[in-house]
């Protein structure tokens, strides 16, 4: 279900052109505040899977995307102001709550079948969720050509709709007599425990950085999840070139995983944030030279930085926080995605109809505080250990 997220870059032009008295920051406008449900239907969804079963839950998720873009066929067209209250309540109030539905409960679901590699299953997952939208892309393109912007909208929520109900089948968490292998001894980066309440996640400076960081990274993403196709056509390429953001997406959802089954998550959040700051110093580069390939390849190294942190959340929450609360967890961990709506909305007001500058230079600022973040994690880990290591001399000394 979060696949679709990236397919919104694709549309959002033809919206543009179907609603032309519509600026730049309407049409962010819709993607900003699906960004924002998404948020609150993760942090929600893992309460409700204590009283309702996963399938059920996700089953939930299946309808409202087709609900959601199921009304899109039925915008007034005569009215852009109200067609545009339309398109926010379809794509950004009824929609949205099937992608924070499904990440939460599908890994929640599947995670528990792979104790022993949750590193590297979270990123084969979040590697189709990459993927995926490539084909739906392709798909949204023969489908506008044919049926209109509109029509293909809701013809894409009857696909999307149909391979939920699908997965639905498989959509069982196993069982205490499953017989599967161990899981690998959990890495203490928190110093609070392998397995804890959100409350006391939260008391950790090493949430805080995690936060922090995927919020940062989750910005510099949506931004380029936005306005992808738009950035492509401006630079005399086609629409799709913009979603090549996806396939790097999925590479880096598989390597994270393969890393994060290796090394501690802030090694490889570290590792991220600086391919996402040479990103954003391609795009800024590659729009002053005009250089469409430059800018390609800066799109691609933000795709790669997304994924990271997308795996990063996923299997990191797992590893750092423990599994016993993990829905919740992940639920609090992927708020981050809310905060950095608002970047959304504030690349729509600095994009100019003659240059991107001020775009890609706000992508670039955004990877070089991630960085910052991940080396303050560093201080904090160092910090946290050099007082343990103080306390536990002082009491073998009072001994």
């Amino acid at each position: 279900m979060g696949g679709y997220l990236i397919v919104w870059s694709y549309f959002r032009d033809a919206l543009g052109q179907l609603f032309p008295s519509w600026s730049q920051s309407q049409l962010s406008l819709p993607f900003s505040l699906h960004n924002v449900l998404v948020c609150i239907s993760m942090l929600v969804t893992g309460p409700i899977l204590r009283k309702f079963s996963n399938r059920a839950v996700l089953a939930v998720g299946g309808l409202m995307i087709l609900v959601g873009f199921g009304l899109f066929p039925y915008l007034p067209l005569d009215n852009p102001g109200a067609a545009l209250v339309m398109v926010t309540v379809c794509f950004g109030f009824i929609a949205a709550p099937s992608v924070g539905i499904g990440v939460v409960a599908g890994f929640d679901t599947f995670l528990p079948w792979f104790p022993d590699r949750p590193g590297m299953i979270s990123g084969v997952i979040t590697f189709f969720c990459g993927v995926v939208p490539l084909l739906l892309g392709a798909l949204c393109g023969v489908f506008i050509d044919n049926f209109g912007v509109l029509r293909a909208v809701q013809l894409l929520g009857v696909v999307l709709a149909a391979l939920v109900f699908i997965a639905l089948i498989w959509a069982k968490k196993p069982g205490p007599d499953a017989g599967l292998p161990a899981p690998p001894p959990q890495k203490d980066e928190t110093g609070v425990g392998a397995d804890y309440s959100s409350k006391n996640m939260l008391k950790t400076g090493t949430f805080w950085c995690f936060f922090i960081y995927s919020m940062l990274l989750r910005s510099a993403g949506l931004v380029v999840f936005d306005l992808g196709g738009t950035i492509a056509v401006a630079f005399g390429l086609s629409t799709i070139i913009g979603l090549l953001f996806a396939p790097l997406n999925g590479a880096a959802c598989i390597l994270g995983g393969f890393f994060l089954d290796r090394f501690s998550a802030h090694k490889v959040m570290l590792l991220f944030g600086i391919i996402a700051a040479l990103g954003g110093a391609l795009l800024y580069a590659g729009n002053a030279a005009n250089s469409a390939l430059v800018v390609i390849i800066g799109i691609s190294c933000i795709g790669f930085s997304y994924g990271g942190i997308t795996v990063t959340n996923v299997s990191g929450t797992r590893t750092i926080f423990g599994m016993k609360h993990y829905a919740q967890n992940l639920g609090i961990v992927s708020v981050s995605i809310g905060p950095a709506a608002a970047a959304v909305l504030l690349a729509g007001g600095l994009k100019t109809p003659e240059s991107f500058s001020g775009v890609f230079l706000m992508v670039f600022a955004l990877g070089i505080a991630s960085v910052i973040c991940c080396c303050l994690m560093f201080l904090t880990e160092k910090s946290r250990k050099r007082k343990q290591g103080a306390s536990e001399s002082a009491d073998s000394d009072s001994e």
